[in-house]
Order: structure tokens, then C-alpha cells, then sequence
């Protein structure tokens, strides 16, 4: 017991030493390569759809049923539709410059098609981009904001208004690119999609408490708690942010190039007789995380909450940086 409390202080020191050493993005220089000139026609387009389409395809429904539909559920549809037409005017102007053959729409989207183009632009908001990212291995990545004034867009660098200029500079070769870290993983020996921003391991119920055994760095430990986060940087402004306010009042942000994870427990059991100790941690390229299933209901992994995994008792998932980062236009 000793021994494990001399080896977790020594893991929690040296996870507060790196955190210490890693400066934010506005003070590190992107990981950069010398850019690749983009064609216009080498480009494939990838809108979301907006929230009242995807409730008319959800719902079967016709675009004045889904305003009743709204009515009868007492939403203020207001928002919603001015937030509509934003979307529709920046599909518009970003459409426009390319040849409706370009244009990828989500539901109709192979992989090959991703894999193909030499860029890809995400139109929608952060959780689009993600679920775009997970099909693309080369490739760069564009993120467009389709409703700034409703989406927040920590990772969409630019908006429709600014695609006229950018196309130019694609095309010439003058625009900068950073490696946003991927993480990678596994379940029983079988691969699950990258995840751009984060891994969730838990139970598909929130009223069920999530059990497992984490290992990492030398250290085990068995937790109850309400699931697991494996996070990158560019997840670490997302839900991660959100869960760790129990340890750090201001988030816990890092860079999105920094080749680290950082995992969190959420919610933990802390009784007289069981408690977590390694509630929080990092681990660097090279390095691993394991965890073994002890859920007696319905366990899941989930990648980016796009993607999601079985995870039943018994189960071993292993979690790494992927060396397949991200390409991502900066600027």
C-alpha cells in the first residue's frame, strides 16, 4: 500500500510537471509542413445538415409538420429557423464556388470519397468536424463554421465569407497546416475509429454506475464512477473541460498539437471504504492506457460520440496517440 502511494504521487508529480512545461497554442508554433498546392477541383465539400432537416429526415416529416411538431412540443422555433436560413446562406456561398459534384452530403458519404480529395472542408459546427475527421487518413482538413452566431466553433478556424481568398492561397501553396493529435484504440484486439477529440468508456445508462480497472504508467486501479474520459487537445475545450471543473475551477484546456492524452474520471465513488485516487492523468506518444471492463449492465466506448463500441464485463480496451495526426488548414 505504501509502495502505491509512493508510485501515485510520483505519477500525479509528474503529470503536474508537464502540464506546467506545455505553453497554450497562442504561444507554440503550429507543427508545420511545407503545404501541398490545392486544385479547386480537388476538394470535396461535406455540409451537415441543419437542426429542422435532420428532423424531417428523423422524423419522416415535411418542413411545416416539423414546425407543428415544435409547437405542439412547446420549443420556440425562432432560433431555430433564423439559425436555418444562416445555415442555408453559408451553404450557398460556400457551394458556389465548386461544382455540385463537390459536394458530399453527410448521409451519402462513402469513405473513399474523403480519402480521395486532397481537401476537405467540414461546413457545420465542431461535432461535424469530428465525425467528418474520422474517415480522413491524408488529406487536409477545413473547418468552416456554418452559424457563427449560434455555434460557438472552438475548432472550425474559418467561416463561409472567408473561402473565396482561402481557395486562392490553397491554390498557390500559401497556407499553413498543424498536426492535431488523433488518439487510437482498440477492444479485444480489434481496432475502433480514431478519435479527434475523445474516447468515453462507460455505461450506456447514466442511472448505472461504471466499474473498471485502469492501468498506466506502472499503476492499477479499480474505480466505480460515472465513465471514463481520454481526451486530445482539441477535445480538452469540450466535454472534458466541462467534467473537470471538480479538479480545475477553469477547465483544463491543452494544445491541440501537443502529442498528449489526458484521461479523467468522472464522478467518482469516494466512500469510507473504496475510493479513486488516480482520478486524473497523461500519458505520451509511445505510451499506453488499459482498461479492463468490470460493467455489469451495458458498456460502451464511444469515439467522439459519433461512433460507439461494446464494452461488456471482461473486456480490454487499450488506448494510444495515433501517429496519424490531423492535417489541419490554420490559417
Amino acid at each position: 500500500m505504501l509502495q502505491l502511494q509512493s508510485d501515485l504521487a510520483q505519477f500525479k508529480a509528474l503529470n503536474s510537471q508537464r502540464a506546467s512545461i506545455i505553453p497554450p497554442d497562442s504561444l507554440r508554433a503550429p507543427r508545420a509542413h511545407e503545404p501541398q498546392r490545392v486544385a479547386k477541383d480537388e476538394i470535396v465539400i461535406v455540409p451537415k445538415l441543419t437542426k429542422i432537416e435532420c428532423d424531417m429526415v428523423g422524423l419522416k416529416l415535411t418542413f411545416d409538420q416539423v414546425l407543428k411538431r415544435y409547437e405542439a412540443e412547446n420549443i420556440n422555433p425562432w432560433p431555430i429557423l433564423e439559425s436555418h436560413e444562416r445555415q442555408l446562406e453559408a451553404r450557398q456561398e460556400v457551394s458556389g464556388l465548386l461544382h455540385p459534384s463537390q459536394i458530399v452530403w453527410r448521409g451519402e458519404l462513402r469513405p473513399e470519397q474523403i480519402r480521395g480529395a486532397k481537401a476537405v472542408i467540414a461546413l457545420g459546427g465542431d461535432n461535424h468536424l469530428q465525425w467528418v475527421a474520422r474517415w480522413m487518413v491524408d488529406g487536409y482538413m477545413i473547418g468552416v463554421n456554418s452559424d457563427p452566431a449560434r455555434s460557438e466553433g472552438a475548432l472550425t478556424r474559418f467561416q463561409a465569407a472567408d473561402l473565396p481568398q482561402l481557395l486562392e492561397r490553397l491554390a498557390a501553396g500559401e497556407f499553413l497546416i498543424a498536426d492535431w493529435t488523433r488518439l487510437e484504440g482498440e477492444i479485444d484486439g480489434k481496432p475502433i475509429d480514431l478519435a479527434l477529440g475523445e474516447y468515453f468508456i462507460g455505461e450506456t445508462e447514466r442511472a448505472f454506475m461504471s466499474r473498471h480497472v485502469i492501468k498506466v504508467a506502472g499503476l492499477s486501479e479499480e474505480q466505480k464512477c460515472s465513465g471514463l474520459l481520454v481526451t486530445t487537445g482539441a477535445g480538452s475545450t469540450g466535454w472534458y473541460n466541462s467534467a473537470s471543473r471538480y479538479l480545475h475551477a477553469g477547465g483544463d484546456p491543452f494544445s491541440r498539437t501537443e502529442r498528449l492524452a489526458r484521461f479523467l474520471v468522472t464522478e467518482p465513488y469516494q466512500g469510507k471504504l473504496a475510493s479513486s485516487e488516480l482520478l486524473e492523468g497523461s500519458f505520451d506518444a509511445g505510451e499506453e492506457l488499459v482498461i479492463h471492463s468490470l460493467n455489469d449492465s451495458r458498456g460502451i466506448v464511444t469515439a467522439d460520440s459519433n461512433s460507439r463500441y461494446t464494452f461488456g464485463r471482461g473486456s480490454v480496451a487499450r488506448i494510444r496517440i495515433s501517429e496519424d495526426a490531423l492535417k489541419v488548414v490554420s490559417s
